[in-house]
């Protein structure tokens, strides 16, 4: 192995060190074990100090009254979903038109367009299949006609 494979697999080793302590750093599944063995530079708080009204040795009442926390009283960083959802709100309202036509959406318009033109379809469909029955016994019945018609000169010779 000469020494330019060697450094581009040292750089390569490092990249993909790189990608997959990112990755685990913004994976919320995978966050609460790294931070497990690896600390990060804010202070950690005592878990009993983010809990209302509940104390590290009681064991009398009910597991209701000792989760009783709000919320909004929970830190949650790197969530902020309102802000996203409010862009993406806008954004669709905005640009609803142009995303129909350049997806080929369709939209309760086209969808009841189609329904009406298979309800007129449907009916053709039953129209001529009714018509079709009708000729097919006027058919036969010629058939059947032609068919006696022909034993009975069969018969006469």
């Amino acid at each position: 192995m000469g020494i330019f494979e060697a450094i581009a697999l040292l750089v390569l080793i490092i990249a993909i060190l790189i990608l997959a302590y990112y990755f685990i750093k913004n994976s919320p599944e995978a966050n609460k074990y790294f931070n497990e063995y690896i600390t990060s530079p804010v202070k950690e708080k005592n878990i009993y100090q983010s809990f209302e009204g509940i104390k590290r040795n009681s064991e009398s009442g009910t597991v209701g009254e000792k989760l009783k926390v709000k919320i909004k009283d929970m830190e949650m960083p790197n969530i902020n979903t309102d802000a996203f959802s409010k862009k993406l709100e806008h954004f669709l309202n905005e640009r609803s038109e142009d995303l129909i036509n350049e997806w080929n959406l369709a939209t309760n318009k086209d969808i009841k367009t189609l329904e009406n033109r298979f309800d007129n379809v449907k009916i053709n469909i039953n129209g001529l299949e009714k018509r079709f029955n009708e000729y097919r016994e006027y058919t036969n019945e010629k058939i059947d006609s032609l068919d006696e018609r022909l034993k009975k000169l069969e018969e006469d010779k």
